[in-house]
Order: C-alpha cells, then structure tokens, then sequence
C-alpha cells in the first residue's frame, strides 16, 4: 500500500469517529472574546514562555485580533455523556501537525494558532489577559499548581474533560484540559523568523505526565512530521 493510502485510511477513520459527534446536543465550543485595548497594553508580556520549553518569536503577527470559537475538548470534541449511556473518549494522538490540521478542516474548522490558545488559557473570562507575573494565574484554573485538578501526573491520557475541576469556567467559560492531558499542535506563522523554524509548528500545554510545568505558557517547537501518544489538538473556527 502506497504511504498516501495510509495517510487516506487514517484520515477516513478519523473522519468517520469524529462524525458520530456532529449532532451532539451540547455545547460543543466556547466564544471567546479579544479586548484589543488590553491585550496591547499588556504585549509585552503576553509573549512570556518557560525558556526551558521553547519560545514563540515576538511578533505582533497573527495575534488573536478578534473573536473567534475554540472547542471546548480536545478532539474528538465529545465528553463523557452520563444521559446518552456513554463513557466519552480518550483525544486524538499519534497525529502530526499536517494530520490535525487536515482533520480540523474537514469539518469547516482550524487548528487553533497559538495566540489564541494562550490568550484563552490565561484569560480572565472577559477579554482581558492574566499577568505572568501573577503566579495565581499559571494554569487555566485560579491558584496555584494542584496534581488533583488537572491530568498532569499519570502514566496515560484520560477522556476529554473527564477531570471536571480543570476547566476555565471561573474565568467565565469552560473549556476543557488546557494544562496536561495530551500536548495540543497549534498553528504559529512563522514568516520572516528564520530558516530554523522551517518545517516546525507548536504544541502547547503539556501533557498527562508534566506536572506542574503543564502551564499555559508551556511551549515546545517540533517538527510538523512528530507524532506520539503525547500529542493531540483541538479546533478552533471564526466567529461569524
């Protein structure tokens, strides 16, 4: 079999699973909302990563410059389900950059960039950005680093939001697993940055097994061809 049969066979998969999914009656994402004002007057900082995980370049490109939707899991986007008789799902893994990014958009979604999945996870719930500064306001959840709220310390990935503690809704929406579960691949233009960024893209987030380093500011910049048992995404859309 040809390597784009493969590519294709795991595309239709993946497609088809996603797809029990669409008539789901919840909620399936979240609006997030941009505050302009703010966000520039607290640029400077809101481009602040771990160095010990990798830095995006400072450019003011491709900020999050208005609304959009993020899905509120990561993919397959479905929970666990107590009413339809169901357990959920643990998220999609073993997919490159290319692949998540191909399955966002067969269903007329993206793949989040990494503006706005920082934004979000360090949003106060009103269009407005935490500091980092602010040791409080680390993780998507208030406080300090709690092994109990998030997956962050075991051996494996777990359903999406099965961890009902780790979501965002004291910020004002819930979106969930933004720090540990599985890392999410997000898309950075990186234009103009440099031949060493070729070929490269972004997970942020952490995964199942990064404690307390599973931060909205985690970064690692990787190969667009990575894939493991480690790294997942979610999708995000334009508000219309």
């Amino acid at each position: 079999m040809k390597v784009s049969d493969n590519k294709s066979a795991y595309l239709a998969t993946a497609f088809a699973v996603a797809a029990f999914f669409i008539d789901c009656s919840q909620p399936s994402y979240q609006t997030i909302l941009y505050n302009a004002e703010y966000i520039a007057i607290n640029e400077s900082s809101s481009l602040n990563v771990d160095a010990s995980f990798g830095i995006i370049p400072s450019d003011a490109q491709g900020r999050p410059g208005k609304n959009f939707h993020m899905d509120l899991y990561e993919f397959p986007n479905h929970p666990n389900d107590e009413n339809a008789g169901d357990s959920g799902f643990l998220p999609q893994i073993n997919v490159n950059w290319y692949e998540a990014r191909d399955i966002c958009q067969s269903f007329g979604k993206r793949l989040c960039s990494v503006y706005e999945w920082r934004e979000t996870c360090f949003s106060d719930g009103n269009g407005k950005r935490k500091t980092d500064s602010d040791t409080s306001w680390s993780y998507p959840y208030d406080g300090e680093y709690n092994t109990d709220i998030c997956v962050t310390e075991t051996s494996s990935a777990a359903t999406v939001g099965s961890r009902s503690g780790c979501i965002t809704s004291s910020l004002g929406f819930e979106i969930s697993d933004m720090s540990g579960n599985v890392w999410e691949w997000v898309n950075h233009d990186f234009y103009g940055q440099g031949d060493e960024f070729q070929g490269q893209q972004a997970i942020v987030g952490g995964y199942y097994f990064s404690g307390g380093n599973a931060k909205c500011s985690a970064t690692l910049i990787l190969s667009t061809n990575t894939k493991n048992e480690r790294k997942g995404f979610r999708c995000c859309s334009d508000a219309e």
